[in-house]
Formats: C-alpha cells, structure tokens, sequence
C-alpha cells in the first residue's frame, strides 16, 4: 500500500512537471488560441451551415476560416493603409500651420483662464513665458523622430500579427472540425452532473458571443459617430480619429 502511495506521488510529480513545460512551450501562443477558441465558438453556426450543405467538414471548416479572414484582414489593411495616409497628411498639416503662424488653438491656449495662471506664477518666480508655438514645433519634430525611429518596431508587430494569425486560423480550423469530440472528452473528464455541465457550456457560449460581439459593435458605432462629428465640423483626418476611437474603445 506505501509503495502505491509514493507511485501515485511520483506520477503526480511527473505530471505537474510535464504539464508545466506544455504550458511553456504552448505559452507564446496563448493568445492566438484562445482567440482561435473564441472565434470557433462565435461562428461555429456557420461553420454547422456549410458542413450540411457542403457535406464536407474539412473543405467547410476552410471556407469559415476564409470568411473570417476576409472579414478580418482585408478591412483591417484596408484601414492601416488610410490611417497611414491620413497619419501623413494630419502630420503634414499640423506642420505647415506651426510653420505659416497659423495656430488659433495655441491663442487660445494662451488666453485661457489656467496658462494666465501659470504665466503669472512663472513671472512671479522670475521665469520667462514659454513658447508655445517653439514647443509645439519641436513635439511634431519629436513625433516624427519618433515615428521614423520605430520603424523597425512597426514592421516586427506587424510580422508577429501576422504570424499570430496564421496560429489562429489554423487553431479555429482545427476546433471547428474537433471542437465537438474536445468538448465530449472534458465532459467525460468533469466530475460534474450532465444538467450542470450543459448549463456552463450555455452560458460560456452565450457569455462569449455576448462580448464579442458587444464589445466589437460598441465601438464600430463609438468610432463612427466619432468620425461623422470630426467629418461634419471640418476637422482634419476624420477617419483617423474615428479609427483611434474605435481602438481605445476595445
């Protein structure tokens, strides 16, 4: 009987220390698989229509896979690549202003209630006025500098976007075809009752596409209506603003 104990032990042991070096190995890609699992969750109705009507479960789960990157990348390079352009000309623009004199914002600065107070704290101390026109010159310097000198940062997020996403496809395409038998065998592993089990795979799923696509909706509309207000009173790079809105929603 102590010998089977200090086995039971061992085998504990062994298992924890395997299981830790899986989650090591598995661990760079955490993020795309569980957006691999949240995607197969969200369209598994989809990937159901086409495997009925198709008849084919792998050729299906290709096409789902499709869509979802038709639905996701081509807006998105889409969007990079008129937030690129409008980037340029917003930067060009607020270039040219600070350059021609031309900068009411900064009048207005200066004549608003807070820099009076400032200015008359600084005078008390015997320090001169800033220049809010010199500093607003050299913070655009300073972005461009900066944008110039990440460049490299940019192309390497991009080539791990883009490598993360090939992770998730191939994760949804596989969990659109063995989802079914996954969640079969943590239900024969659940020490759970079948009526709780179907009761939190319910709820996970409604939970799940509650947020997705709550979440993703919330902001479309924030950066939209965003984006028609900047649009309808004039303001430079509509679509640029409206893109960080939709960002800073999520």
């Amino acid at each position: 009987m102590q010998r089977a104990t200090y086995a039971r032990i061992a085998f504990i042991a062994v298992l924890l220390v395997v299981l830790y070096y899986v989650f090591r190995i598995l661990q760079p890609f955490l993020v795309a698989l569980i957006w691999a699992a949240i995607l197969a969750t969200v369209f598994h109705p989809v990937f159901e229509t086409l495997a009925r009507r198709l008849k084919r479960p792998e050729l299906a789960s290709v096409l789902a896979c499709l869509l979802l990157t038709f639905a996701i990348i081509l807006p998105v390079i889409v969007l990079l690549i008129l937030l690129a352009g409008e980037s340029v000309e917003a930067y060009h623009y607020l270039q040219d202003k600070l350059n021609a004199g031309d900068t009411p914002g900064l009048e207005s600065l200066r004549q608003s209630a807070p820099y009076q107070w400032l200015q008359g704290k600084l005078a008390a101390l015997g320090l001169p006025e800033p220049d809010l026109r010199k500093l607003a010159i050299q913070v655009v310097q300073a972005i461009s500098q900066f944008l110039v000198r990440h460049s490299s940062d940019v192309f390497a997020g991009f080539t791990s976007f883009f490598f993360n996403f090939i992770v998730m496809l191939v994760g949804t395409y596989y969990m659109f075809l063995s989802g079914p038998a996954i969640l079969a065998e943590l239900r024969r592993l659940s020490p759970l009752r079948r009526e709780h089990e179907d009761k939190i795979i319910a709820k996970f799923t409604e939970i799940t596409r509650a947020t997705f696509e709550g979440n993703l909706m919330t902001a479309l509309l924030q950066g939209a209506a965003g984006g028609l207000v900047f649009l309808g009173f004039g303001l430079p790079s509509p679509l640029l603003w409206g893109a960080v809105m939709t960002f800073l929603s999520l």
